[in-house]
């Protein structure tokens, strides 16, 4: 709509959005710096990225304090559950560093080396039995095959040494108890 010209009685007022050059407060007194509006930097935009940023850190360092924790308490308990199993393959020092942890090999008899292998056997179940949840397959694994290979020479009547040595270091070498004791036996 376009008014005529001369009807400035009729148009609409401007409206300000305080971009025009200001004015006098009181329309008397002429802009001095005293009451021009400073530009001033509002100090909730510095206070709220500040305070986020803290409220981030915070949370970051809790989380990262209770994951620690947690952590911590839990490889503690796993020492403490593993004691028995260190206790037990302490009684045999280096045996973990034996091809098939010390799996009897020796030149006696049949029926005394069969022997030896069911008491290597048994030790593992031992072992086994008191082993904490994450290693017991591991133990449970070197007392199987030993059961195995014992019926096989029961069965048999014959000793393969070097093949029942070579089956034996096939079982322990993939067993993780060289690195649990390691770890977790003081």
């Amino acid at each position: 709509m376009t008014l005529p010209p001369g009807d400035d009685q009729h148009r609409p007022a401007a409206f300000d959005f305080g971009l025009s050059s200001p004015s006098a407060s009181n329309g008397d007194e002429p802009l001095t710096r005293r009451n021009a509006r400073r530009a001033t930097v509002d100090s909730r935009s510095l206070a709220v990225p500040l305070l986020v940023t803290l409220l981030s850190v915070a949370v970051a360092g809790g989380a990262a304090f209770a994951g620690w924790y947690l952590v911590k308490t839990s490889e503690d308990q796993v020492k403490a559950d593993s004691a028995q199993l260190c206790a037990s393959l302490a009684e045999t020092p280096g045996v973990l560093s034996q091809p098939g942890f010390g799996w009897p090999t020796d030149g006696a008899d049949l029926a005394t080396t069969l022997e030896l292998m069911k008491g290597y056997q048994a030790r593992w179940d031992s072992i086994a039995a008191s082993a904490p949840p994450t290693i017991k397959p591991d133990a449970t694994a070197v007392a199987a095959a030993a059961g195995i290979i014992v019926s096989g020479v029961e069965t048999s009547k014959s000793i393969d040494r070097p093949t029942t040595l070579a089956t034996m270091d096939g079982v322990t070498s993939q067993t993780a108890i060289p690195a649990w004791v390691d770890k977790y036996c003081d």
